[in-house]
């Protein structure tokens, strides 16, 4: 059994004796109560099986949010509408959970309050209703239970039931402080109340971010501190799960600015940082201890930034989306520092490949300064050379050579291979390996057309292309 991990701190308040209930007409349980139908066997079939006070709880919750839908006409307010119709708005939703608990001996409040939703972050003040059901009598121990919230949303006339989400049964405190506030403090649960103000200024985070390892009161004691714009939070927990261990908890990110996302992955198939011209930067590229993955990450473009997780066959699924802000000047410094590969500057590149520059060791600031010097326009194209891995310690860094010049290649063979620079018909094969193990050859290219620095692998019977360039 789950156990209850919520008391209420009214045992150690001046307003009631301890170990005693605050009165049972609580905020709108002082409505008087509207049902006159007897549910002591809806209760009954409803709880069998059912043990503890806990147990039919939540019982009685999956009952709720399974069966009555939300009314979109606004018109059912009563618990015997709500049960005869299978629809209701908050209140009838509390006042039918309230009738079918008291009928299997279940304390239930009924508490009123106003709301925050967790898409646009805006508050209502049209009034709210949600439940604190004692599940340890002796110790007035309970929990506290939306399920209204539970059992969809609303968008325009229309109610999309969710998928069983328990998100909303035994709510921490911590969490539905974000998006409920009770018209009486005492229903926070809190050791200190968040005063009307303070509810105004926090973001509106659901529950359902505990799944995610996410500490609710760590994030509410930041929040209180300093005015939060927390990034969107897409996927359900119930359907790729993985633990944030460390994110950005802001919505906008800054180009050049280094952001660390540590991710525990416990059954997805991978993980992706997406950026907005559609780049993935997939868990294989990270960090892995067990299996935590760990990634310091750069945005390097305006736009969105998706943190994406895929489970089987299944599309990438965003779990988390960012911003990232027009760049500043300040923005640029920092990505000329932290980024330098993908500067404005050597975007506009011919055969624009950072990964294959870093993977070969181009220096990513000397080549920036090259570009800003007018030395270089263009790069020669780096190929896909099979499982060939090299460091290139000197070659021509442009498209174009030119007939009757002489140019020279160090390169360092990381795995094995026979190097060769082939320009048409004209073949070079006499490289030189110095006391660094490190490949030199000096040519000539007699042949307009394409000159190519390639490599036959072991066991492979022609060659493959690792640099070309264009010959004039």
């Amino acid at each position: 059994m789950k156990k209850s991990l919520f008391a209420c701190f009214l045992a150690a308040s001046s307003l009631y004796p301890a170990g005693a209930c605050p009165p049972l007409q609580t905020g709108i349980s002082s409505v008087a109560p509207t049902t006159t139908r007897d549910y002591s066997a809806l209760a009954q079939s409803i709880t069998a099986g059912a043990v503890t006070s806990y147990e039919k709880a939540e019982a009685i919750y999956r009952w709720m949010i399974r069966n009555i839908a939300y009314d979109t006409t606004y018109s059912i307010y009563t618990a015997d509408e709500c049960y005869d119709y299978r629809r209701g708005v908050c209140q009838a939703y509390c006042e039918l959970y309230q009738a079918i608990a008291a009928c299997v001996g279940l304390d239930c409040r009924i508490i009123s309050g106003i709301s925050r939703n967790t898409v646009d972050h805006e508050v209502s003040t049209d009034g709210h209703a949600w439940l604190f059901v004692v599940t340890e009598p002796e110790r007035f121990s309970g929990i506290l239970v939306d399920p209204t919230w539970g059992a969809g949303s609303v968008k325009g006339r229309m109610f999309y039931r969710s998928d069983n989400d328990m998100s909303w049964f035994n709510v921490d405190p911590h969490w539905l402080i974000f998006t409920h506030l009770p018209d009486e403090s005492m229903w926070q649960l809190l050791p200190t109340p968040v005063t009307k103000e303070q509810f105004y200024r926090l973001p509106g985070l659901a529950p359902m971010l505990a799944g995610y390892g996410l500490d609710g009161a760590s994030i509410l004691q930041k929040a209180l501190q300093k005015r939060m714009d927390v990034p969107e939070f897409h996927c359900e927990v119930s359907k790729i799960r993985v633990k944030f261990k460390q994110i950005p908890m802001e919505r906008v990110l800054r180009i050049g600015t280094t952001y660390r996302f540590v991710i525990e992955n416990i059954d997805a198939e991978d993980l992706a940082i997406i950026s907005s011209d559609k780049r993935f930067l997939l868990a294989k590229d990270w960090t892995r201890q067990g299996n935590t993955y760990t990634v310091d990450y750069v945005p390097d473009m305006p736009g969105k930034l998706l943190l994406s997780a895929k489970k089987g066959s299944s599309q990438y699924s965003s779990m988390l989306k960012y911003e990232v802000a027009q760049p500043t000047m300040a923005d640029y410094a920092n990505l000329e520092k932290t980024k330098p590969y993908s500067m404005p500057e050597l975007r506009q590149l011919t055969n624009y490949n950072p990964d294959k520059w870093k993977e070969v060791g181009v220096n990513g600031s000397a080549l920036l300064q090259a570009v800003r010097m007018g030395k270089v326009t263009a790069m020669p194209k780096f190929c896909y050379a099979g499982n060939f891995s090299y460091r290139l310690w000197a070659a021509p860094i442009t498209d174009v050579l030119h007939v009757g010049e002489a140019y020279t290649f160090r390169l360092q063979k990381k795995t094995p291979g026979k190097l060769a620079v082939i320009n048409g018909t004209q073949w070079f094969t006499e490289w030189v390996d110095d006391a660094n193990g490190i490949s030199n050859i000096t040519v000539i290219p007699s042949q307009r057309g394409v000159l190519r620095i390639s490599v036959q692998l072991p066991g492979d019977t022609g060659y493959t292309a690792a640099i070309e360039y264009r010959v004039e």
